[in-house]
């Protein structure tokens, strides 16, 4: 399955109520972050649907606030999850 992750995942809500990044005009949202979970070490944990996505119409499925950090940690991008 295809999911937002990464920094924008970071600057959607999620269920989780934690602040994520607040960055989310800094960020181009022409093309998305899209992960795909097939394969993943984290299956799809963290992953919640029908979630609106900055400057895009209709939903996605976007990884919540835990699963973008691990996610970012899990390509080596350690800077970004700090």
């Amino acid at each position: 399955m295809l999911c937002v992750s990464g920094m924008q995942a970071l600057n959607v809500p999620c269920s989780l109520g934690t602040t994520g990044d607040w960055h989310a005009s800094a960020l181009s949202w022409k093309r998305l972050d899209l992960r795909e979970t097939d394969g993943s070490v984290f299956g799809d944990y963290g992953l919640e649907t029908g979630r609106a996505v900055p400057c895009r119409e209709g939903t996605y499925t976007v990884a919540n606030h835990i699963r973008a950090c691990l996610d970012l940690l899990d390509e080596g991008k350690f800077a970004n999850a700090e």
